[in-house]
């Protein structure tokens, strides 16, 4: 197989291009021609329908010299299971007209089927653009190596035929342009349109941030409070709004406050005693004199201050 390689590759055709079959047929038979051509072989495989045989006994030895050269390249460049169909020809030109014979009508054939599945391939629900394009552009290449090429508007009228019906609206807008796109520019713009649908239609702080938010959460260690200082009590093991010192200072500072208001309370209840006795002393007559020089009442001090020698007995 390596010394097969070696010829085939000194002749110009790669082996792994060799002849399989209609499949492959039209590439094949372009690269076989310009390789006949340069090797000053072609006048004597294809070139007319017909080619005459010499009769001359050196033309005849030169002929069939270069003949076996040809019917050489020519087994080498087809697959095992095409051999038998080109074995027992005498001369090459007879060993072309069979493979032209037996694999040019099928690959007419093929060339139909290929037609029909292109105008039949339509974009499913599920499809992505990418998919859908991608599988037109599939059979396009099957057509171009069986010999039939496609025109580009005509692939992209197919395309555009082929869309569902969600991209209809998006369809018109293409065909309603002056000129319709190249392939390369419709396969851009209607890319270009499902990423922006698919953005439009996303919900925000989509499934992917929730998730990558829940795995930072499972993921977040507990830090360890043996090393936190508390800067009210300047112990370690807690945090200074969590410090139980703080806690007790607190309930002892309410303590002094209870017993101030207590305090304040006493002083206005002594206050409204002592109010209301001055003035049921200045309602009496006989006792105004003696209260207007001799009852002190100091705001400043926790009781008012009196004299009761003074008092009148009606106030006994």
């Amino acid at each position: 197989m390596s010394s097969q390689f070696s010829i085939m590759a000194g002749a110009g055709l790669r082996y792994e291009d060799r002849l399989d079959g209609s499949s492959n047929f039209s590439p094949w038979k372009e690269r076989i021609t310009i390789l006949f051509k340069e090797q000053a072989l072609w006048d004597i495989v294809g070139a007319s329908a017909t080619v005459a045989v010499p009769t001359d006994a050196v033309q005849l030895a030169e002929f069939e010299k270069r003949d076996i050269r040809a019917q050489r390249i020519l087994f080498d460049s087809v697959k095992d299971h095409v051999i038998p169909f080109i074995a027992g020809k005498t001369y090459a030109f007879s060993m072309w007209s069979s493979l032209c014979t037996l694999y040019q009508s099928k690959n007419q054939n093929r060339k139909m089927v290929l037609r029909e599945k292109l105008r039949n391939t339509k974009m499913m629900e599920a499809d992505s653009v990418t998919a859908y394009l991608t599988k037109i552009t599939q059979v396009r290449d099957e057509l171009s190596a069986a010999g039939e090429k496609v025109e580009e508007e005509e692939l992209v009228r197919h395309a555009l035929n082929g869309f569902s019906a969600k991209w209809h609206t998006f369809v018109k807008g293409v065909v309603a342009r002056d000129k319709l796109p190249d392939w390369t520019r419709l396969w851009d713009d209607f890319v270009q349109e499902e990423s922006r649908e698919g953005i439009l239609q996303s919900p925000p702080g989509g499934d992917d941030e929730n998730v990558a938010l829940v795995a930072a959460a499972k993921g977040k260690k507990k830090k360890d409070l043996s090393k936190v200082r508390c800067f009210a009590c300047n112990t370690f093991g807690h945090y200074a709004s969590q410090c139980p010192n703080t806690e007790k200072r607190k309930k002892k500072a309410s303590v002094p406050e209870s017993s101030a208001q207590a305090a304040i309370a006493d002083f206005a209840k002594s206050f409204d005693e002592d109010f209301a006795l001055v003035s049921v002393a200045s309602s009496v007559g006989s006792c105004r004199k003696i209260l207007s020089h001799e009852w002190l009442i100091d705001s400043g001090a926790t009781k008012p201050k009196r004299r009761r020698s003074w008092i009148s007995p009606r106030m006994m």
